[in-house]
């Protein structure tokens, strides 16, 4: 891809300083953050100047290095005459990072895999657009960090830097697909259900789907702990069509499953009288979900109403739900009945579900504490 320095040897014969116009040209183009560091670096001497011809990617390592990485150390072995590969382990900087102009590195290289395996298959997939590299360097680090080297490979190739044009309103969750990719290669998957399991030829939009089902799951089995008794409107037919109520964390995975699609997220709404939710059904066929919450005045309205797989109803269904919702049995209520009421979080089995993760990374990730929440396995602060 970079030819100019493909061919560049791991190190020359003797320190002959590279062509002063060359040099210049690639000093140039390091980023003007670092720039300063950069040219102070290569004045102290020749073989750290060639770094910017033979090994980008370690100059600038060396001058922005990470926390706990020891950049004296690796100058005096670039000054020693030191091969660069274990200059660039010394730095902290993968191998596989050499064919890279200097472009390419805007802030600190993050930590990254540099297995054979791996550095024999990511070199497949670096942008063709030298400014998305940061980008993709920081999302196979996070990938590894929270998964492995093979999920961090499967991200190197499918991980969006660029959204199409229809979907660029989206933000997509690397941690959470990268957590659920762990989780289908580690987890038990008795104790923790999965409608789908990650398998490394997924594309990116299939795996952030069956991610969000996992999180919105996780979510019901850890919100929606009790059966709710008062289900705001009980069960009825209209106009031939049944609405079920939702009782319990069982009968609203059930729906998920049936409906494919993430009713499950209603978990925490529901424990907390926020929301309640019915199965509607059509000749015993799961036609629509409906949920329901008090948004203003004293009475419930429709929060949603959505076919298989989010699908828009028609005009039928929609008829049929305000009749029920509207025509429920409203009179006399207590105002109380729907007065949000906040659930206490089961920390014991939250701690149980991830404790397996934590063992396995030995650490517990600041967005994983002890006492977390499952909105948290989501991307809340990146």
């Amino acid at each position: 891809m970079y030819s100019e320095i493909s061919r560049a040897p791991s190190r020359a014969p003797a320190p002959a300083r590279s062509s002063a116009a060359l040099l210049e040209s690639r000093l140039s183009r390091f980023n003007a953050s670092v720039q300063p560091r950069v040219r102070a670096l290569a004045a102290e001497h020749d073989w750290i100047a060639d770094l910017a011809i033979s090994f980008p990617a370690v100059l600038f390592a060396l001058a922005r290095p990470r926390v706990k990485v020891d950049s004296e150390a690796a100058l005096a072995l670039v000054i020693s005459g030191a091969p660069l590969a274990t200059v660039a382990q010394r730095a902290g900087v993968p191998i596989w990072l050499r064919n890279l102009p200097p472009e390419a590195f805007t802030a600190a290289i993050p930590a990254l895999p540099d297995t054979a395996e791996f550095r024999r298959c990511v070199v497949n997939h670096v942008p063709n657009e030298t400014k998305l590299v940061a980008k993709w360097l920081l999302a196979i680090s996070n990938a590894a960090a929270i998964g492995d080297a093979d999920i961090a490979l499967w991200f190197a190739r499918a991980f969006p830097l660029r959204l199409p044009r229809q979907q660029r309103w989206k933000r997509p969750y690397p941690r959470l697909v990268a957590f659920w990719a762990w989780h289908s290669i580690h987890a038990d998957r008795e104790r923790v259900p999965m409608r789908t399991i990650w398998r490394p030829e997924m594309q990116w939009d299939a795996a952030e789907t069956g991610a969000i089902d996992w999180a919105n799951d996780l979510s019901s089995a850890l919100d929606f702990t009790e059966a709710i008794d008062d289900v705001w409107v009980e069960d009825a037919e209209i106009n031939g069509y049944s609405f079920v109520a939702i009782r319990n964390r069982d009968d609203l995975y059930a729906e998920a499953i049936a409906m494919k699609h993430c009713v499950a997220k209603y978990a925490y709404d529901i424990a907390d009288n926020r929301a309640r939710v019915w199965s509607i059904r059509k000749d015993g066929e799961h036609v629509a979900t409906l949920s329901a919450e008090v948004m203003r005045g004293p009475l419930p309205t429709i929060r949603e109403l959505a076919g298989p797989s989010n699908a828009q109803v028609g005009l039928p269904i929609w008829i049929a739900a305000r009749r029920f919702i509207v025509g429920g049995d409203h009179e006399g209520v207590d105002p109380q009945r729907y007065t949000r009421v906040r659930q206490g979080h089961d920390h014991k089995a939250w701690q149980t579900l991830w404790r397996p993760y934590w063992l396995a990374k030995r650490r517990i990730p600041a967005w994983l504490s002890l006492t977390g929440r499952p909105w948290m396995i989501y991307d809340a602060h990146t």
